[in-house]
């Protein structure tokens, strides 16, 4: 199923809107304009070439290359800009468990953590297997600014960020995403 999927992606879409998924505010990061998370890994994984996997978890239906993100509310609040960099490496650490087995998760983050964290990264991105963090960010906000975003990937240079903007949906699909969507959810039921 996870190269079937990429039929459904509109190739003419994807050749033409490459690069200007590419933003130029967070180097190294892509927005993908989709409306829901199972459409970014399936265009993740057509940019990357590989096939798509998902995971049905308390009835929601995700990409299994998703790292999960700290709360949007919790990114958008007046905090300083390092302690949301460590919640997000939290969240990876955590994320990181399920491979590692269970370790305690950091209060803080040494260079050491940083750098088992970005090995881990690093190998997923090497055997095809990129792992990726998704931020919600809409046309008018995002809840992590570019100072935040790049002390992130200066402690982990092998991270993949993608920014999920649902305000602009456009044509990645030769299908309606919605009607895509639940065929999938249904062939995991």
């Amino acid at each position: 199923m996870g190269w079937l999927v990429l039929l459904a992606v509109n190739s003419a879409w994807l050749e033409t809107n490459r690069e200007r998924l590419h933003l130029e505010e967070y180097p190294g990061a892509i927005e993908l304009p989709v409306k829901r998370d199972t459409g970014i890994e399936i265009i993740h994984a057509a940019l990357n070439r590989r096939q798509a996997r998902f995971n049905l978890q308390n009835a929601t239906l995700f990409g299994s290359h998703r790292m999960p993100a700290p709360d949007d509310k919790f990114l958008e609040s007046g905090i300083a800009a390092v302690n949301k960099v460590n919640e997000i490496k939290r969240s990876i650490f955590g994320y990181m468990n399920l491979y590692w087995g269970e370790k305690d998760i950091p209060d803080h983050f040494t260079r050491d953590d940083d750098e088992a964290l970005n090995a881990q990264l690093k190998w997923f991105h090497g055997h095809r297997q990129g792992k990726y963090l998704v931020i919600r960010r809409s046309d008018t906000s995002c809840p992590i600014d570019r100072d935040v975003y790049t002390a992130l990937l200066n402690d982990l240079p092998d991270l993949q960020v993608i920014f999920h903007n649902t305000d602009e949906p456009g044509d990645a699909f030769n299908v309606s995403e919605i009607t895509f969507y639940m065929y999938i959810e249904n062939f995991f039921r």
